[in-house]
Formats: structure tokens, sequence, C-alpha cells
């Protein structure tokens, strides 16, 4: 079989014997050198497309030339140049011509391009409807290896060199073509653009974290086009566009508050205020923030999360005070595993899925509910990232269901799983259900033996009428056992708590947000897993109590805190 790219420089043969159409792409594309093998259309010399595997061994017998299009390009015959294919020679060779020198920024290395770059960028091309990425001839043999053999792709994201200089062509590519001094910012779809063309042309560098296949990427292009805004060699600093961008993101010597969403200090009393806020959730960034500080934010909060355990002994040996109590309820409940930050717009099929649902959830089957809810999740957790509950709870309105919640539970759990934390995932939702009535229940059975303890006396005796009466008197029973005034998740002071009315418990309140239950037992369930269902910490006062129940309900392998460990000891 004969095979060419658009531009005809590159001519090969290929054996057709037994080729599929898929092994036509791959194995046309090692020959050709082309990187974007997705985006490839495989077309015969009069125009004809194949698209069929039967139709090879026809064209090879009829030896007619198959050409390999990227997107844009057009047959030699047709008399047309490329519109939008990978560079060519000549800009591969100013590319090359192209001197970066390092610049330390911040304690890292910046790359400055030559200033006659940005004169070469003053004319610019639009942006491709696809994305295509240059040819990158330095490093065609790694690229090859790596397209037969994708499992080398995460040695590859830790080789610095290959890294630097895999970016670097990308980097030319876009601002020789597509930036100017005038206009030298990419827009969050475009960045998605070139990262969906590298993880498709190249599957073996997709990034297997929560924050989505291509956030390792994103997050070295964005690090990348920031370092050469902050030179300045590539920038008109005069231009409107740059002035108005640097205003924005705090670069003229200002800092600048994200402040979060306002929908709880709406919510009614119970809402946090604004300066209670301020320690836990307020965002504070100081110009174009160095993607590196995550790392020593996640240090920071390792560090403040162990202070915090050795601070909740001291809690619940001082038997549930008020005073402390109350700080938490005047608090932001800040986020559990941190899935990183959601700057790139929601897709429209998420939205219009989401819409759909929000208006139809009452009259669905919950089947129905819950597969749509399943499918919503992975972008839900993303976006609500640095939402209240009550803003969750108004984007997706079926989160006021139990058996959803339980799902919700279950998937974050999952999701948890991918980090390696201590969670168990059950196996089913009502699974989890089941086996956290059960450990209450035998907290109920066992409370002979909390008799003695001051805050659980008056609990040990209790009558009670049905089954479902014994899972809030083992709650309490639980609580006063560790030291933690029972009545405390009654209280307005605590922004994760059983609501009553009439003396029954009827639903919890979730920091800022009321969601009623028809049963005792739904309220109890929920009042356990919303802090897995919408990834909050536990609160310093109830995390030994959710704790012993997690690990009597086999949803985590271990407790850590003393109080649990010895209260589980007594219960097994």
């Amino acid at each position: 079989l004969r095979i060419c790219n658009g531009s005809e420089e590159r001519k090969k043969l290929l054996p057709a014997s037994g080729l599929t159409l898929a092994d036509l792409r791959i194995k046309g594309c090692l020959k050709l050198d082309i990187a974007d093998v997705e985006n490839v259309r495989i077309v015969t010399s009069d125009g004809f497309e194949i698209d069929d595997d039967d139709l090879i061994s026809e064209v090879a017998k009829e030896c007619r030339t198959v050409y390999f299009l990227l997107s844009g390009e057009l047959l030699p015959s047709c008399g047309a140049c490329p519109v939008e294919p990978s560079t060519t020679p000549k800009q591969q060779s100013e590319i090359r011509n192209v001197e970066i020198a390092t610049t330390p920024s911040r304690g890292t290395q910046a790359l400055s391009p030559n200033p006659a770059v940005a004169a070469t960028a003053a004319t610019t091309l639009p942006w491709p409807e696809v994305y295509s990425l240059p040819r990158m001839d330095d490093l065609a043999n790694a690229l090859r290896d790596l397209r037969m053999h994708p499992e080398k792709g995460s040695d590859l994201k830790m080789n610095a060199t290959f890294v630097n200089k895999f970016l670097k062509f990308i980097v030319d590519h876009i601002c020789l073509n597509y930036l100017s001094p005038n206009e030298p910012y990419l827009s969050s779809s475009q960045i998605t653009d070139v990262c969906t063309s590298i993880v498709t042309s190249y599957p073996g560098l997709k990034d297997t974290s929560l924050s989505g296949s291509s956030s390792f990427w994103r997050q070295k292009l964005i690090r990348r086009f920031k370092e050469l805004r902050f030179v300045g060699d590539f920038v008109d600093k005069s231009s409107p566009t740059v002035q108005e961008m640097r205003r924005k993101h705090g670069r003229l010597g200002h800092r600048r508050i994200i402040l979060p969403n306002a929908a709880a200090a709406a919510a009614g009393p119970s809402a946090v205020t604004v300066s209670q806020r301020h320690k836990r959730q307020y965002k504070e960034v100081e110009g174009q923030e160095d993607d590196d500080d995550n790392e020593i934010i996640a240090s920071r909060a390792k560090r403040a999360n162990k202070q915090r355990i050795n601070d909740d002994e001291d809690l619940i040996e001082e038997e549930g005070d008020d005073d402390s109590d109350a700080d938490d309820a005047g608090s932001a409940m800040a986020k559990s595993v941190d899935f990183g930050e959601f700057d790139t717009d929601v897709p429209p099929s998420h939205e219009a899925r989401r819409t759909r649902l929000n208006e139809t959830h009452h009259d669905s089957s919950i089947s129905d509910v819950l597969n749509e809810m399943q499918a919503l999740f992975p972008i839900r957790i993303l976006r609500c990232q640095d939402l209240t509950v009550s803003d969750e709870i108004a984007l997706y309105a079926p989160l006021v269901n139990i058996e959803v919640l339980q799902q919700e539970a279950y998937l974050m759990i999952q999701t948890y799983n991918r980090s390696k934390t201590d969670y168990v995932l059950p196996p089913s939702p009502s699974e989890m259900r089941s086996r956290i009535i059960n450990a209450l229940l035998l907290v109920y059975s066992k409370r002979q033996l909390l008799k003695n303890f001051k805050l659980c006396k008056d609990y040990v005796e209790l009558p009670v009428v049905s089954e479902e009466d014994k899972l809030p008197v083992a709650v309490f029973l639980l609580l006063g056992r560790l030291r933690v005034d029972p009545s405390i998740i009654l209280r307005d002071a605590l922004p994760v708590r059983i609501l009553t009315e009439d003396g029954k418990w009827c639903g919890v309140f979730v920091n800022g947000a009321s969601i009623p239950f028809d049963s005792v037992t739904d309220s109890i369930i929920a009042f356990v897993i919303v802090f897995i269902a919408f990834n909050l910490q536990h609160l310093p006062a109830l995390e030994a109590f959710l704790e012993v129940i997690e690990v009597l309900s086999g949803l985590r392998k271990k407790a850590v805190r003393k109080a649990a460990v010895a209260i589980l000891d007594a219960l097994r």
C-alpha cells in the first residue's frame, strides 16, 4: 500500500496483507511521522475516504496512493495549500531559531522568547476548530515508542527533559501562529483544546488524577504561558487587553480576594457570616499564583490536620464544651479532599441533563434519578469544590433524597479510593445503609456497659417501642461515651445537626441547607453520610463519633483518635 502525507514530502510503503483500518491509521502515522493520529483523515488520491477494513486490500491492488490528511489539509491535486497542518518546515526552522533564555521567576526558571517571535506573531491565524500538535522532530523516537507502548507515558511525565521539550514545541507553535504581543492570552477553552489534542494523540500521557485526564498538562501549559508573560519580552504592556488582564488578576501590584458563593450568606440565621468565613474558605492570591504552591498548601494542610486531631482529643475530654462547638457552627465547612480548581466551562450536555433532572425528578422513578445523578457526579464534585451544601442542592435538587445521598456517598468513597485513603467501598449504597443501622444497633445492645458514664446514664434505661427507636438512643449513648454532650447534635450552633419537630427526628441541617425526611432512620443515616456525600471534613466535636460509626460499618479501615479506638475495643 502506497501512503504519503498531505504535502507529499514523505512517501512510504506499507504491507496491506491483514491490515485493518485501525492498523493502517497507527502504522501509517508512525511511518509518516504524524503525531495527531486521531485527527487524520485517510483518503485515496481521487478523494474517497477509506472507512472500512475491506477497502484496504482493494486500494492496494489498484496501486492507488493513500493520503493521510490532517485537519484543514486538502489533496495536492486540489491545488490548495493546507489551512492548518502541523507546522511546515519553514515554521520549524523559525521555531528552532527562537532563543529560549532562563530567567528566575519566584523560584522557577522562566522561558523568554526572542522579541523576533513577537514580531512574527503580529499577524496571527484564527484558532482552529481542532487544534493539531506540531511536529516534534527531536522527540520523534520517544513519541513513536510512546504510541506503541502507552504504559510508558507515566515515566515520560516524570522525565523533566521530555516534558520541557514537549511543552516547548507546543508553546512555540502557539506563540508563532496564534498569539501576539497585543493578545498574548489563551482562553480556557483553547487550553482545553490543546490538552485534548495531547491526550488524544498520546493516550499514554493521560492523567489519572481526580481532576481529569489532562489536568497535568493543563497546569503545565498555564504556567508556561504565565512565565512568558511575566518576563515581559513577549507582551506589549501598553495593550488595553494586557492592561485589563493584569488589573483583573492582580499583576498591577494589589492583592485580590476570591469571595465564595454568597448563597449561604442569604440562607437565614444559621448561615455563616462573612467575617467568620474568612479564615477557612476565602482564598487570597497574589498575582498569578504558582502551580507549585499546591505542594506547599498540601504540606501545610497535612500539618494543620495533624494539629487538629490533637486538638480534638482535648475537645472530647472537655465533655463537649459549648464555646468550641459554636466556633464550628460559625465557620464555613472545609472539603475533605481537594479535587482541584474547576476553571473550565461546564459542558452544555451536563447542564442540559442537570436542568432537565431538576425539573422532572419528582415525577421520575428513583432508578432513573439515580442513573442521572451518577452520570452527573464527576462534574458535580469538581464544580462544587468551593460551594456550600445549600449551593450544591440549588444546583442539583435530587440531593435532598436519601437514596440519592446514599449513592453520592458510595460514589465519593469510590472516588476517594483512587487516592488511596483509608475508606472502604461497600458492596452497594443500600448495603452501606444496612451496615450503619447494624452498627448503631450493636452500640444499643452494649448499653449496659455504658451505664456508669455520666453522659450515658439517662439513656441506658430509656424505653423503646420499635427497632427504629433504638437508633437515636444509640447515637446519644455513643456521644455520651465519647464525653460529648449528646444534645449538641440538636443545637443550632452546629453546622451539621439533626432537625426535630415535636420531639421527633425529621431531617438534617447541613451548613445552610435543611433536608427533611419522613423517618427517624433516614435522618440518622443522612446525618452520618452527608460528610462523605458532600466531601466535608468531620467536625471536631463529632470526629471520634463518626470514626466509630464508620469503622463499625466497615466504611473505614481503622480509627486514629484515642477516644474512638478505646470505645471500639470495648464494643467488639
